[in-house]
């Protein structure tokens, strides 16, 4: 048996739900009795309002630091977090997600410490949404938000989603409410959670979240054409970087010119399990690239005219746990998308080198400056920020830099969000002029990606239009 405590927070100015059950059952009952006693999980709100001080609408950043704050030295020992939040900022159509620790850095509170650097720890729900779909105090609403709440804490536990029959871990959103029916774990998902207790593949904080190839989303799954007119290629704005570098990979989806439209899964991340990218080692070993954030399958669809391109980056230099490139050599970078059971299209390849310790790491050890790094990862921060400021003085002293373009776009990025988020009009021009001197700056620099330069310039219109 393995006894975890469940500790439970609220962002903001979500609201409290009126129970944490389903069925007149409590959350940690269907974990029990699903694992033949082997999980024994304890709720515990005594920390409820301590996540408080994070906004309802989240970011991966905030969700993650209040995850920090909700399971730091957990009274009993073992815990994991689940989080109600009003709506997820970059995904607001989301009901829920699994998130793990994140791009960790060792000067974090709690990042620093090796047991919290660990995979499948935390996940949230996002009333706001559900509410879309069901409406606030009603009892759907209520089944809706403990369903979604077991649904994402089975992806804690490394369940994938079974869509075959109804279950906890059928696809997080439904149009019509729920029945009781839904309200169980299958009899492979009982057996698998019945082994949490001796194998890591289970135990929250063991084994990254594990292989997905057969979770679908139902849309694309039943509906997904058997031959692909998609072609996707992937690139990068320079081929040779240090291991702490700032890198954006390029991906671009094209309708073929003669193929007629196109439907896809509208789920080009590789935080969903249609979506991956694998690295190869230089050492030959091929790795699939650990989002920090595992997104349920939508069934949303995105529909591409003939010659029409969908185009967006991912920063890729982190992962979760840390730096992705931590070595020395030569990599190959692909990208997949599983467009129906019966179609996959494979990306181009492309390479990056990575350098070995040299002159230039002296001047660039500063951009791995955990506070730094991660500004530059999630490209957020305070005006007030001691990092945002050093990381400014470092932009001024080398404006020849090769990095100076990622550089200009991750603090443009930064002051683009507070000029969004302030009231005050004189400080939303301020922080709008800042952002536009960065960002025009990093869309004329070479050694940068085309999405990323795209964004730049679509950014300035926006904030001085």
């Amino acid at each position: 048996m393995i006894k975890l405590e469940l500790m439970i927070g609220h962002l903001g100015e979500t609201p409290l739900l009126e129970r944490h059950a389903l069925s007149g059952k409590d959350i940690p009952y269907y974990f029990g009795d699903a694992s033949s006693k082997d999980i024994a999980l304890v709720s515990n709100t005594s920390r409820i309002e301590w996540t408080r001080d994070f906004k309802a609408n989240a970011n991966s950043l905030e969700l993650r630091s209040a995850l920090n704050v909700l399971i730091a030295d957990a009274p009993n020992g073992n815990a994991i977090g689940l989080l109600f939040a009003g709506r997820y900022v970059p995904k607001p159509s989301a009901l829920g997600v699994m998130f793990d620790r994140g791009f960790a850095t060792w000067d974090d509170k709690e990042g620093g410490r090796p047991e919290y650097a660990v995979p499948r720890q935390g996940c949230a729900v996002f009333l706001d949404r559900i509410a879309e779909l069901r409406g606030y105090g009603t009892a759907e609403f209520a089944d809706e938000s403990i369903y979604t709440a077991i649904h994402e804490l089975g992806h804690v536990f490394n369940l994938v989603h079974r869509e075959d029959e109804h279950n906890f871990m059928a696809g997080s959103e439904k149009k019509d409410p729920r029945g009781a029916d839904y309200f169980r774990f299958t009899e492979p998902d009982q057996l698998w959670l019945g082994i949490c207790s001796m194998n890591p593949m289970v135990t929250p904080g063991g084994l990254p979240f594990r292989d997905r190839t057969g979770s679908w989303s139902n849309v694309a799954a039943k509906n997904g054409p058997r031959t692909s007119n998609v072609r996707i290629e992937i690139s990068i704005a320079r081929n040779q970087v240090l291991p702490f570098d700032p890198v954006e990979l390029d991906i671009r989806v094209h309708a073929l010119p003669k193929s007629g439209k196109v439907v896809i899964p509208d789920e080009i991340d590789p935080g969903y399990p249609r979506f991956r990218i694998w690295i190869e080692h230089p050492s030959g070993e091929r790795l699939l690239y650990r989002s920090p954030r595992h997104y349920c399958p939508s069934g949303k669809t995105r529909t591409l005219n003939p010659g029409e391109v969908f185009e967006r980056d991912v920063s890729i230099f982190g992962q979760s746990g840390g730096y992705t490139l931590r070595e020395p050599g030569e990599y190959t970078i692909w990208a997949e998308l599983y467009i129906s059971r019966y179609v996959t299209v494979r990306s181009n390849d492309v390479q990056i080198e990575v350098l070995p310790p040299g002159p230039k790491w002296k001047k660039q050890l500063i951009l791995a400056e955990p506070g730094i790094a991660r500004l530059l990862y999630y490209r957020r921060a305070s005006h007030r920020s001691r990092h945002l400021h050093k990381l400014l003085t470092y932009r001024r002293e080398f404006g020849r830099d090769y990095n100076a373009g990622v550089i200009d776009y991750a603090i443009g990025r930064i002051y683009a969000n507070l000029a969004k988020s302030v009231k005050d009009k004189s400080s939303r021009n301020k922080n709008a002029r800042l952002a536009a001197t960065h960002l025009n700056s990093a869309a004329d620099h070479p050694l940068i990606g085309s999405n990323a330069r795209r964004i730049s310039r679509t950014l300035v219109k926006e904030l001085l239009g």
